[in-house]
């Protein structure tokens, strides 16, 4: 499926090929199809055109794991973790899931979720995923309180209850 996006977005013509959310599409189609040599060219044109997205650093630092390049995705993941905020600390989280620190990677998501990252302007929603999504990465499982829906708790804060699957070693 991701090959067929690829398609698609190198069948983009005129100035819609080279516009950024075109190019952006290409790399992130390239990632999910692990041509990941292609998505670091993309990616890496891109962050040089717009040297402030947070997005594009973050994708470097998963094309460096994905890469076996630990070196340069630690780099990354720090450099993003010095910008401060909720966003970037996630996305260094999410990059360090992906190498051997998991445990750092951990600490690093509950960073993320003490900055808040409602101040990075992302939405409930995405928020939520993107927590969710890096659990997963983690291989991490989220325990909801069965006595209260997500709807009911909308204005009160609420954390989830994190638990390490029974497979894994808890780390110390």
């Amino acid at each position: 499926m991701a090959n067929r996006a690829v398609d698609w977005y190198r069948s983009r013509a005129g100035a819609e090929s080279s516009q950024e959310d075109t190019r952006a599409g290409l790399g992130d189609a390239l990632y999910r199809a692990e041509r990941w040599s292609e998505s670091l060219a993309v990616f890496t044109s891109l962050a040089a055109k717009h040297s402030g997205n947070i997005s594009y650093k973050s994708r470097l630092g998963s094309l460096a794991a994905r890469m076996h390049d630990p070196a340069s995705a630690t780099r990354i993941a720090d450099g993003l973790r010095r910008l401060g905020g909720g966003g970037a600390t996630l996305q260094s989280a999410r990059i360090l899931a992906l190498l051997p620190d998991k445990d750092r990677a951990v600490a690093l998501l509950r960073e993320a979720i003490a900055e808040g990252l409602m101040g990075a302007g992302i939405s409930t929603r995405m928020a939520t995923g993107w927590l969710f999504v890096t659990l997963w990465i983690l291989n991490c499982c989220v325990a909801i309180p069965r006595s209260r829906s997500l709807s009911s708790q909308r204005n009160e804060a609420w954390r989830p209850e994190f638990s390490w699957p029974a497979s894994l070693p808890i780390p110390s």
